[in-house]
């Protein structure tokens, strides 16, 4: 009688190296569609922020730290979809907000900061001290002398720490 061999001697039989990529394959593909989704994501929300809706790519890059809280590259993102939304809310002149949208920016440079790689945790650290820089700009000094006054000192030393750490950085 010819038919299919028994199932007990393919599980006799030592795994080959056709199965074991497969298995492997298949254990890697969730994490690498999960990776691809991420990019993908990224894309999207950089073309919201090229496009002039960075309100948009901050909704898409919120929605990607649910799956990624630990991500320097995504709260980088955040904080430049931020940063550009803050810029925008400045040239509309609505200053309060736009100091609101400066100082979420800055926590989420603070974040990225902490980055690993020494290059992308210099640049998160600049675009922090950026993002503090606009916020403090904003501060009317006819209303809030004071607070204009220290937050432009706080600034500026901000700044000169950085060009300690970093005497070559072009942007600073």
């Amino acid at each position: 009688k010819r038919g299919a061999p028994p199932m007990r001697k393919y599980l006799q039989r030592p795994l080959g190296p056709v199965l074991v990529a497969a298995l492997f394959a298949m254990l890697l593909c969730p994490a690498t569609t999960h990776a691809l989704g991420l990019n993908a994501a990224m894309k999207k929300a950089q073309a919201h922020v090229d496009s002039g809706e960075p309100d948009k790519a901050a909704e898409i890059l919120r929605e990607l730290q649910v799956d990624h809280p630990d991500s320097p590259m995504v709260a980088y993102a955040l904080g430049s979809a931020l940063y550009a939304s803050a810029k925008r809310l400045a040239a509309l002149e609505t200053p309060d907000t736009a100091i609101e949208a400066y100082a979420e920016a800055e926590r989420h440079f603070a974040r990225a900061a902490q980055d690993t790689q020494p290059d992308r945790k210099r640049e998160a650290e600049f675009a922090r001290i950026t993002a503090k820089t606009g916020a403090a700009l904003l501060i009317s000094p006819e209303e809030r002398y004071e607070d204009a006054l220290r937050a432009l000192r706080e600034t500026v030393a901000a700044h000169e720490q950085f060009l300690r750490e970093h005497p070559g950085h072009a942007g600073a």
